[in-house]
């Protein structure tokens, strides 16, 4: 009886382990899929992060750094946690409707420092920030790009919503696919 016990103690335990390993290898896959994100400091206080999963496009690593030809999300993915938010940023503000979509063109990274070209609201700027290579134990696969921008440099509305604005600045994060090879045309 004790032997049994045992024995399906050591089962149970066994089981455990790989399904806590097969969770840990589902959270780390999920959080290593391309997405973009980005923070927006409320006036007179207070934030919100907007998050998407739905970026197309990757950049290509170079002997220097990375390149991208094309990186581009759909603005209506957007999520911030409240469905009314996300209604008015997407139909007031970002006027996703006749703006469909952010694009980042002709990327260049060197160094932990990037530029590139950032389309949003029908206006292109040009953008700066930095960059750090995440991988495993093949190499930098990922790259997680940071920069500032502000929303009056694309044109867009000063939003405001029963007393509360944002301010103009936006800090954006992404993790985008790295891959070796020719960038695609």
């Amino acid at each position: 009886m004790k032997i049994e016990r045992i024995m399906n103690s050591k089962s149970l335990l066994s089981n455990l382990c790989v399904a806590v390993m097969c969770l840990a290898g589902s959270a780390m896959a999920a959080e290593q899929a391309p997405h973009l994100s980005f923070k927006v400091t409320l006036n007179p206080m207070g934030s919100f992060i907007a998050q998407s999963k739905e970026m197309v496009g990757d950049a290509v690593a170079t002997a220097s750094g990375f390149e991208a030809s094309e990186v581009s999300l759909t603005l209506d993915s957007l999520k911030t946690g409240i469905e009314l938010r996300d209604k008015h940023m997407n139909q007031n503000y970002f006027e996703s409707k006749k703006f469909p979509k952010a694009i980042v063109k002709s990327a260049k990274g060197k160094g932990g420092a990037f530029k590139a070209q950032l389309t949003v609201h029908g206006k292109s700027q040009p953008i700066e920030g930095k960059y750090e290579l995440r991988g495993g134990p093949t190499g930098p696969n990922w790259i997680e790009v940071r920069f500032g921008t502000t929303l009056s440099a694309f044109g867009i509305e000063e939003p405001s919503y029963m007393g509360v604005g944002v301010e103009d600045e936006v800090e954006v994060t992404a993790l985008v696919p790295l891959r070796k090879g020719a960038p695609k045309k």
